[in-house]
């Protein structure tokens, strides 16, 4: 008789409730951060969006990244390595060519946008001084403007929120809901929940929603191509800097400093809108190319795996992680 909860050739949970008791230690884990910092400073500072947005991103970060070490180790029985997170001498090259490979991506978008007319360039924002730490009002006013440390602050949060995500999503959710179906199934489901749940964000629709989706493919195939998520982290901390920092594009909906001011025009579905180039037809064959340039630099750094995704089921005793 089938054991619905337990897989009793393996000796452990199986996928489905791992996934569920994960993902509930993440919010347990999440909430408990913000009550600890209620009850140390009254709860998250009511000073700008981008201190409330830098802290809960640092604190589901922080949830996030101990939830799966806990998770892999005491309901998978497995390696964090097998989650795509092994390390060799070429992690940091193949982060910093999925990094450019999104900056070639945002330039290929506001270039097509002018040729369309649909953008409009409105200056080149920097200004003197650093973030003030005095206050959390004065922190706030002083990221208003583009600077050094603005820059270093906003690249920061890039980092960070890219990592949750793409631990969660190109990691353990993925690899999980692979060994419970196929490696397929598991990538379609995670990529359409990766792109529905930004409909929450503001100005999304359901044509920015689905745009994501073909981003998260994006990854997924960065993912399939390294047998890593390194590729498909620096896609994204790269495509959330370029377009939300450097380019006055909005990031999924969300407002920033930044760099090149540009403004949307024209029709929201070729322009992006108030959502940002992920809302805009534009990027889809600019999405096209980024799939070339993810194998074109897999195998320029010699992480090409021939889209083998390895054994992501392997007991932790036989994963070996190897340095290259």
């Amino acid at each position: 008789m089938r054991n619905w909860f337990v897989n009793q050739e393996e000796g452990r949970l199986r996928a489905g409730w791992r996934l569920l008791l994960m993902v509930a230690l993440v919010v347990v884990l999440n909430l408990g951060l913000q009550t600890g910092l209620k009850l140390w400073n009254g709860g998250i500072p009511d000073a700008s969006r981008y201190v409330n947005t830098a802290l809960l991103i640092i604190m589901m970060a922080i949830s996030m990244t101990v939830a799966v070490v806990f998770a892999r180790r005491y309901l998978d029985r497995r390696s964090l390595a097998s989650l795509g997170l092994a390390v060799s001498a070429r992690t940091i090259p193949v982060i910093i060519v999925g990094f450019l490979i999104s900056g070639v991506m945002a330039a290929l978008f506001v270039g097509l946008a002018y040729l369309f007319g649909v953008v409009e360039f409105t200056g080149i924002a920097w200004g003197d001084g650093s973030p003030d730490f005095t206050s959390w009002p004065a922190f706030s006013a002083s990221i208003d403007a583009m600077n050094w440390g603005t820059l270093g602050l906003f690249f920061f949060m890039t980092v960070v929120v890219s990592w949750w995500e793409e631990l969660f999503f190109r990691g353990y959710f993925l690899r999980n809901l692979a060994e419970g179906t196929s490696f397929l199934i598991a990538a379609i489901v995670s990529g359409v929940i990766f792109g529905f749940i930004h409909i929450t964000n503001p100005n999304a629709t359901l044509l920015s929603s689905l745009i994501i989706v073909v981003f998260s493919f994006k990854a997924l195939y960065g993912v399939m191509v390294t047998n890593a998520i390194w590729m498909s982290f620096g896609m994204h901390v790269g495509w959330n800097f370029f377009q939300g920092v450097v380019l006055d594009y909005n990031a999924s909906g969300n407002d920033m400093a930044s760099i090149i001011g540009v403004r949307p025009v024209g029709p929201e579905w070729l322009s992006g809108g108030e959502f940002g180039p992920e809302n805009s037809v534009l990027i889809l064959p600019v999405l096209l190319v980024a799939f070339v340039l993810v194998k074109l630099g897999a195998k320029a750094l010699g992480e090409d795996r021939g889209h083998d995704i390895g054994q992501p089921g392997e007991p932790q005793s036989k994963v070996q992680v190897t340095h290259q």
